[in-house]
């Protein structure tokens, strides 16, 4: 359908699914798995993929089991090429982000390249996004949840395509409490004919405008213990960032940014002004370390190295010094 298109999904599949262990308690199992047809050299870095992995402190997302082959014709024969442990390699991203990266080997003009790879997350917080729409098109795409009773999700499809099949359905999660078994919901969301997504000039990032399904954790209770709830409003974030030390704990450190602030807020008598003239100062101070990420461990070593912070998180913190001021 896509004349242009230098690759596209034949069929791609994913499923997330929370389970308990009693060593890890709670994490969520994530399995991809997707079919490519090459048309030129132009598709070929789509035999190309990246796993981002999360970690915190002692905890980390990993990958459990990790394949690949490439496909393509020899005469009337089939010649598949396995991808090897030498096509995977790791790579940090940040101090929270690791990278899994791997290469198809043997890719050509009308390769058929398979990938499939399982996550394990003790984050559960984090249920994976599904990305229905990307930079070529797909035939079909289909995603499927499992989640037991004692988790709450919302979910939230962005992008201009609705799903085409959503179907609800329960299953065994194998779990007990003292009350009984834990029951559990099977989601199934499918999409076909998928356009690709091509950014145009001035966008804001492509996840605003593609078709991709979110997955937020309002709470989780088990059964006669404790009940955690999780971000449910923007007052919620707030207070949760603010009571991070590594957020709201720089910002409650007044005297910290006096040195740099004061001069460039001398004369001005309103909250409005005081804010455009510390963008418009960060906006020359600071430059990107590309690094990802809200947090900081020292703000005033930030300012004084002018190199730490995302442009784009520039605006809260001109707020943050307005509140110091």
């Amino acid at each position: 359908m896509d004349t242009a298109a230098n690759a596209f999904v034949i069929r791609e599949y994913g499923s997330a699914q929370v389970n308990y262990t009693s060593h890890t308690g709670l994490v969520v199992e994530f399995v991809k798995h997707v079919r490519i047809k090459i048309l030129n050299k132009e598709g070929y870095n789509h035999a190309n993929f990246t796993i981002p992995l999360y970690k915190s402190g002692n905890e980390r997302e990993v990958v459990t089991d990790i394949k690949g082959a490439s496909y393509h014709l020899q005469g009337d024969k089939v010649v598949e090429t396995e991808m090897t442990k030498a096509n995977i390699f790791n790579e940090n991203s940040s101090e929270n982000i690791s990278l899994t990266k791997a290469a198809i080997p043997q890719v050509q003009e009308g390769t058929i390249i398979e990938y499939r790879y399982k996550t394990e997350s003790p984050f559960i917080f984090n249920l994976n996004t599904w990305e229905f729409q990307e930079e070529i098109p797909k035939i079909y795409s289909e995603y499927v949840t499992r989640i037991p009773e004692i988790c709450h999700y919302k979910s939230n499809l962005k992008g201009g395509f609705p799903i085409k099949d959503r179907k609800t359905e329960n299953y065994n999660t194998s779990l007990r409490s003292e009350i009984g078994d834990i029951l559990g919901t099977k989601t199934t969301y499918i999409m076909e004919n998928i356009p690709a997504f091509h950014s145009e000039d001035y966008m804001t990032s492509s996840k605003n405008f593609r078709s991709i399904l979110f997955f937020e954790l309002g709470r989780y209770s088990v059964p006669m213990g404790p009940t955690k709830d999780f971000s449910l409003t923007w007052e919620n974030v707030r207070e949760k960032l603010i009571a991070d030390e590594s957020f709201g704990g720089q910002v409650k450190r007044k005297g910290a940014l006096k040195e740099f602030i004061e001069p460039v807020l001398q004369g001005a008598n309103n909250d409005i002004t005081k804010a455009s003239r510390l963008y418009a100062y960060f906006q020359k101070r600071i430059k990107w370390n590309n690094k990802h990420s809200i947090y900081a461990k020292n703000i005033k070593e930030a300012l004084e190295k002018e190199q730490a912070i995302v442009p784009t998180l520039i605006s809260d913190w001109s707020m943050h010094c307005v509140m110091l001021s």
